[in-house]
């Protein structure tokens, strides 16, 4: 038998990338799984995959930045298959070239609207699916920060607002790990470092091979291991933090990041 076999896992920003690379996993672990995304095409495109795996998948079409969509989405899942047992709050937006400006440049625009996909997307969609939780007497939540969100102690110019959103989802984390850890609830957050997905691929639009290639170069000398990670090692960190083999952690920011710091 598989590890969640029966099991309901509800992704938000699970149609690419990492988040897409979660929910194959929980498929491959005969999970029901639930895929939360603002683009309809990504999604319908994610949920043709999953169901061509042989997963029982649904797609919700949904803006994480919207309070009503996100209870919305988890009242659906929870209509459907009866539970929810796996929370992963995963929303991730396209880089910003705002994000990068020096701080007496930015915009207060800017500065609400990262806040409102980094950090109230994730209080957000952790009440909501609190509240189901709770009347099981069980769950497990993870939440998605970033490497940033270490590596801005002692660097992390030009990203002072990524830095300042992830940082934040690590306490929340620990915060509300230690608010539910009597009700049979784990909150963990992981914390990635530069991983091989669509967001990625931005940074190369626009750029000569030559181009490419000193930038590859360049991201994998950032990294001891010296590669970018692929997503099936971040989903492994995520399945295992809501694994019983992971029954006694909480409150822990597991960092894959093949070394960053």
């Amino acid at each position: 038998m598989k590890r969640f076999e029966g099991k309901v896992a509800f992704i938000a920003g699970g149609t690419t990338g990492i988040g897409l690379g979660i929910a194959r996993a929980f498929v491959a672990e005969r999970a029901h799984v639930v895929i939360v995304g603002r683009s309809r095409d990504k999604g319908e495109a994610a949920l043709s995959e999953l169901e061509a795996m042989g997963g029982d998948v649904r797609y919700i079409s949904a803006d994480v930045t919207d309070a009503a969509d996100l209870e919305r989405a988890v009242a659906q899942t929870v209509q459907k298959f009866g539970r929810l047992d796996c929370a992963i709050n995963n929303a991730v937006n396209s880089r910003d070239n705002e994000d990068h400006l020096p701080t007496h440049e930015g915009s207060i625009e800017s500065y609400d609207r990262f806040m409102s996909l980094l950090v109230r997307a994730v209080w957000v969609g952790m009440k909501y699916q609190l509240q189901q939780m709770m009347k099981q007497g069980s769950g497990t939540i993870v939440n998605t920060a970033s490497v940033d969100a270490l590596r801005c102690h002692s660097g992390g110019a030009g990203q002072a607002i990524y830095c300042a959103g992830k940082c934040a989802v690590i306490g929340l984390t620990r915060a509300v790990a230690k608010e539910y850890a009597k009700k049979g609830i784990r909150v963990n957050s992981l914390c990635p470092g530069g991983f091989d997905t669509p967001l990625m691929d931005e940074l190369y639009v626009g750029k000569s091979p030559e181009e490419a290639e000193e930038l590859t170069n360049w991201l994998n000398a950032q990294i001891p291991m010296g590669r970018l990670g692929n997503t099936p090692e971040a989903a492994a960190a995520v399945l295992w933090l809501c694994s019983d083999e992971a029954s006694y952690v909480t409150g822990h920011n597991m960092v894959v990041s093949g070394g960053m710091d």
